[in-house]
């Protein structure tokens, strides 16, 4: 099973972003524990988001408008953790 490790500022993101946001909380974590278990389970429907970066996307939710996500990497120091870039609503 991965470890999930988040980079600098991601705290500070998600504090402000949760701020603004505080019923996605739940999904947020959710989304993170189900990362954990299985970063390929289906309603994460994981994808490679930046192929020369190694980052990919997984979903928070779905089914809405500006649905949220998160960009994860697998760390490249640390065998099997994933790095969390950041997550928010999709672009």
């Amino acid at each position: 099973m991965p470890r999930i490790q988040v980079n600098k500022g991601f705290e500070k993101k998600a504090k402000k972003l949760f701020a603004k946001h505080p019923d996605k909380r739940k999904r947020v974590t959710a989304a993170l524990q189900q990362l954990a278990e299985d970063p390929r389970y289906p309603s994460l429907a994981t994808k490679k988001y930046d192929e020369a970066n190694d980052v990919w996307q997984s979903y928070i939710e779905q089914g809405t408008p500006g649905a949220w996500r998160v960009w994860w990497r697998w760390s490249k120091t640390e065998e099997n953790t994933i790095v969390v870039l950041s997550f928010g609503p999709h672009p």
